[in-house]
């Protein structure tokens, strides 16, 4: 005899597909005619864009832009020069299981550029990036908490759970728009590299609104008329996004943030100084959560016959934050006196991971140097920095440089490096539940042969095991012993 069950349904939205990729794209760039030859390369960096997101037949195309800035010492050392040149970047993830409508989240990021010198006039230009994909699907759970109509003797156990649901998807574009004045006694003739780095670094409900708070962090070189290297200003811009909430009973999950565009041009200002007009256009990617209350049919028996139960598991997340991580590392490098002072210096994350516990993190840092007669030379170091993960299942989302100071001291340069990634914890809950139910009734207990009432100690268990174990109730277990108070750990089992 089949028993009809009652379900309950909860929409939600589905992490469908989830893969990390890195590729490695290869220039060329000549140098310019009106530039020296090159000495010696400095640093490279680059500024990634996203460009286009696209569902096609076997997966998700990303397509990108990379703007590279070269720097190199001259081949008389008395100057740094800048190169700039632009690679676009596809991706392309196989996942033939995505359905039409399934929601694309992407961050993109650099993770180091090498450049060589093949000729005087010719450089060479390997750049690696690192694209995190995130595709989500409409979904629902239908879990039985009940059955349709009663059956005489059937028990059913009962049991509530917590559960956050990513409930929508969405995106929003916005635009940063700033002047950055410049020093009045600089001469500025040339933009040679612009970065940015956006982090959401809160967010609050208004109504029905959410309000996404950040900084955009802005790094800037520019050449001067008489400069014998580029001059860098940096600026953290705050920014808001207003994005519509689905009702006032959920809440801001996550927020990725990313640039799809950057510019930076010079200007004339009215006093006669120069700024910089800047232009920064990026995307809030974001997901709203619920949290629901959910009732499962964990167990169920018959007092009068055998019961067929199918059992069912379900992995639900109870709750998910997010903790921004810091590590450091302290290096000493030894360097000939004669190679001078720290004029610049510069630092790109190269990796992130979690392992052993841990939040592992490499680091690549450019150190340009000026000797006492003004020429420069060039120095790179890899360096690594780890810190414990937090308890828990996580990982790891992101990871930027946040602090970085060389100073030469007598025969080494100090070198103190601080960074700091961002952690998703996630606690998930794994529930079994019976999908289906079936009263064996041809197989009918004999009542007349059980007795009619049990001695038996709890020893620890649940009423709901006892009554199960004699074939009782917990309901006729419960009224008895109130009724009927024994000393110690003894329990009435009246038969049902």
């Amino acid at each position: 005899m089949n028993i009809a069950l009652e379900n309950k349904s909860a929409s939600f939205c589905r992490e469908a597909f989830r893969q990390t990729k890195l590729i490695q794209e290869h220039a060329e760039c000549i140098v310019s005619d009106v530039l020296e030859d090159v000495g010696q390369i400095a640093s490279a960096e680059a500024q990634i864009c996203l460009k286009s997101k696209e569902l096609i037949d076997h997966g998700v195309q990303i397509g990108a832009a990379s703007e590279i800035s070269v720097f190199y010492i001259t081949e008389g050392r008395e100057r740094v020069r800048c190169m700039r040149l632009s690679k676009p970047i596809e991706f392309e993830f196989d996942c033939p299981a995505l359905s039409s409508d399934a929601f694309v989240q992407v961050t993109l990021s650099c993770q180091g550029v090498q450049a060589r010198a093949i000729n005087p006039r010719k450089i060479a230009v390997q750049i690696t990036v690192r694209a995190d994909l995130n595709c989500w699907a409409e979904d629902s759970l239908s879990i039985p908490f009940g059955v349709s109509e009663p059956s005489e003797g059937l028990q059913l156990r009962q049991q509530n759970t917590q559960s956050v649901m990513t409930v929508q998807l969405g995106e929003k574009s916005f635009v940063i728009s700033e002047q950055i004045p410049l020093d009045a006694d600089e001469e500025p003739c040339a933009i040679v590299c612009s970065r940015s780095e956006l982090l959401c670094t809160d967010h609050q409900i208004i109504g029905s609104k959410a309000l996404i708070k950040g900084g955009a962090q802005l790094r800037i070189g520019y050449e001067t008329q008489d400069g014998a290297l580029p001059r860098f200003t940096e600026q953290c811009l705050p920014f808001s996004v207003l994005v519509d909430m689905p009702d006032e009973s959920c809440a801001l999950g996550s927020v990725l943030l990313q640039t799809t565009a950057l510019y930076a041009e010079l200007s004339d200002a009215i006093n006669n100084s120069r700024v910089i007009e800047l232009e920064l256009h990026a995307v809030a990617q974001f997901s709203f959560e619920k949290c629901e209350s959910i009732n499962y049919l964990s167990d169920a028996y018959s007092t009068r016959c055998p019961v067929i139960a199918v059992e069912e598991e379900a992995s639900l997340c109870r709750k998910s934050a997010a903790e921004r991580l810091h590590a450091g590392t302290i290096e000493r490098i030894q360097v000939e006196e004669e190679r001078g002072l720290v004029a610049a210096s510069a630092a790109d994350i190269l990796s992130y991971a979690v392992k052993d516990g841990k939040a592992v993190l490499s680091a690549s840092v450019s150190l340009l140097l000026c000797a006492e007669n003004g020429s420069f030379s060039a120095l790179q170091r890899l360096v690594s920095m780890e810190t414990p993960m937090p308890e828990g299942e996580g990982e790891l989302v992101d990871a930027r440089i946040i602090a970085l100071k060389a100073e030469r001291q007598g025969e080494e340069i100090m070198l103190n490096l601080s960074c700091e990634t961002d952690c998703i914890l996630t606690d998930k809950n794994a529930i079994r539940y019976i999908s289906s139910l079936e009263l064996d009734t041809e197989n009918a207990y004999d009542s007349a042969a059980m007795p009619s009432l049990t001695l038996a100690k709890k020893a620890g268990r649940e009423l709901w095991e006892i009554a199960k174990l004699y074939n009782s109730s917990v309901e006729a277990i419960g009224a008895l012993n109130d009724k009927y108070t024994l000393p110690g750990d003894l329990l009435l089992i009246p038969r049902v």
